[in-house]
């Protein structure tokens, strides 16, 4: 049997390389939310003088359960950590502009850390974390950071993310869009409000002249929400489709930027 070569661009790697290299905007901060997306290691067990245990994930398998990140307490420049659970959104944490370094589990000595950001002006960002496809391991990798705001992303709205190596064709409202890696779509209801069991219909191009078909069902999101459609890799072992798809549904919550506390719910 022929072996598929599934296809890879090589603009994966300029679309999701960290901004870096460039300084912090002066005072300038917003709440950062953290969002890891891909495949739980699965579940292993062992006969240990009699009893069933649970086996240790590998190495690199999952995100880090925790991450020190740099918050800002009023014009000081602290550390807060932060759980990570996979495909859910962690709290927000008030940081400042510019790059970030997210550390693995305890203070930073190392420079380098975990991953970078680049944080943007605004009053709050969701990065997308995933593991590099390269490395296929959690101690590698990207990430996509979205403006988060009401504003950048108001209530009504659907934001779809193709967090994949691969372009994706999306069937929604009737309308066919092909959305290449890393790139972010806009759509609402036709009244800009509640919307209810709008048809979405999405395809990977898996290989050239191969698509596969890796979610066919229905949004729906009340008055006063929005959904992220996170498209990102199946990075799991021997997956049965090299794509999955992420519905998260959530009303916008709007932050001050100038209270005290570093962190926010």
């Amino acid at each position: 049997m022929m072996k598929m070569r599934l296809l890879v661009p090589v603009l994966w790697l300029a679309l999701f390389a960290p901004v870096w290299g460039q300084e912090s905007t002066g005072g300038a901060k917003g709440w950062l939310r953290i969002l890891p997306v891909g495949d739980a290691p699965p579940f292993r067990q062992e006969i240990r003088d009699g009893v069933r245990q649970e086996m240790e994930s590998p190495e690199g398998a999952q995100p880090p359960r925790e991450l020190v990140v740099p918050v800002r307490e009023g014009r000081k420049d602290e550390e807060k950590k932060i759980r990570l659970h996979l495909g859910r959104v962690s709290e927000a944490v008030l940081v400042g502009a510019g790059p970030l370094i997210l550390s693995e589990g305890q203070e930073a000595d190392d420079p380098v850390g975990w991953a970078k950001i680049k944080m943007p002006e605004r009053s709050a960002a969701l990065a997308i974390m995933f593991r590099d496809p390269r490395g296929k391991s959690w101690d590698s990798v990207r990430s996509i950071v979205l403006p988060d705001d009401p504003t950048s992303f108001p209530a009504g709205r659907v934001r779809f993310v193709n967090a994949s190596p691969f372009p994706v064709s999306v069937l929604f409202q009737g309308k066919i869009t092909v959305m290449k890696p890393g790139k972010v779509m806009f759509k609402q209801s036709a009244t800009g409000g509640a919307m209810e069991d709008e048809q979405l219909q999405i395809v990977v191009r898996v290989a050239k002249g191969l698509t596969k078909r890796i979610f066919d069902a229905s949004v729906s999101q009340g008055s006063g929400e929005r959904t992220n459609v996170i498209i990102h890799w199946a990075d799991g072992e021997k997956p049965r489709r090299p794509v999955r798809v992420l519905l998260q549904r959530e009303r916008p919550v709007i932050r001050r930027i100038d209270q005290s506390s570093g962190t926010g719910n």
